[in-house]
């Protein structure tokens, strides 16, 4: 018998990276909370932004490597809210972090099948 375990999937930056840690741990509660349920598995990229996570996003998930994904979180937009003046290598536009968003969703639904 094969069994297909679920899976929650957490992909982002450093909200996500961190989330079994003890300073950001709500990744180990949503693991507590539906342990014997499915498996939560983080994809976290501390100082990536939206742009970045976009690039990366096909080249980590798949149809060949990843399949039986009941949830895909997707935490992003603290390094991308960083100031134009501040930190122009992280800034990204409200218009193009919304593109960046709807770019990751769509090759998920097709290529992926999560939703």
């Amino acid at each position: 018998m094969n069994l297909k375990w679920p899976k929650i999937v957490l992909f982002g930056d450093s909200q996500v990276q961190h989330s079994f840690g003890p300073n950001g741990f709500w990744g180990a509660l949503l693991a507590d909370r539906f342990q014997r349920v499915c498996d939560v598995i983080p994809r976290g990229f501390s100082g990536y932004t939206s742009r970045s996570c976009r690039i990366i996003l096909p080249r980590i998930f798949y149809p060949e490597n990843i399949s039986n994904v009941e949830a895909f979180v997707i935490v992003l937009g603290t390094n991308d809210s960083s100031g134009k003046e501040d930190a122009p290598e992280y800034h990204v536009s409200l218009q193009e972090y919304a593109e960046n968003l709807d770019a990751m969703i769509n090759y998920l639904q097709v290529n992926v099948v999560v939703f």
